[in-house]
């Protein structure tokens, strides 16, 4: 009787740590494909936007194809909706393709971010409100270009 149940606690005793082993190689397994699928998206998606930015940027400084250009431009703002170089971006591929008031909202909107060259950004509102024959808002845009680099010249002799 003392053999069997020493038989029956050392079964026992296996059955419980395979069943353990078991469902720990399981929870692993399981763990692992999260990690790496994971990964896989993420760096997936930095594949994608690199060749988004990539297409975008040819198409709008090499190849001229501005409506390429906007389209790969709104993909990435899609995906990166707070990046002001992207605006910026697609606003000379919109002000290229004669379509200066959503060059002007972009512009505004790269400003509104806090892209680092905001008096580029203005000059290029101001250029575009000209072609547009807006020479009133041309003139507002010229004068706050001013306003801002007298703003900065105070700062740098500071």
């Amino acid at each position: 009787l003392q053999q069997n149940l020493n038989c029956i606690k050392t079964q026992f005793s296996q059955n419980v740590t395979c069943y353990f082993t078991m469902n720990i190689k399981r929870i692993i397994i399981i763990l692992t494909t999260i990690i790496l699928t994971f990964l896989s998206v993420v760096i997936g998606k930095r594949l994608l936007l690199n060749h988004y930015r990539e297409k975008a940027d040819i198409a709008l400084f090499l190849s001229g194809d501005y409506k390429a250009a906007i389209e790969y431009y709104g993909e990435l703002i899609w995906w990166q909706p707070k990046t002001p170089i992207l605006y910026y971006n697609r606003g000379d591929a919109f002000n290229n393709d004669g379509q200066f008031e959503r060059a002007i909202s972009d512009y505004n909107k790269s400003i509104q971010l806090g892209i680092r060259d905001s008096l580029q950004a203005y000059l290029r509102i101001a250029l575009t409100n000209k072609k547009n024959g807006n020479y009133g808002a041309e003139g507002y845009y010229l004068q706050k270009l001013l306003d801002l680099s007298e703003g900065q010249k105070g700062k740098e002799n500071e």
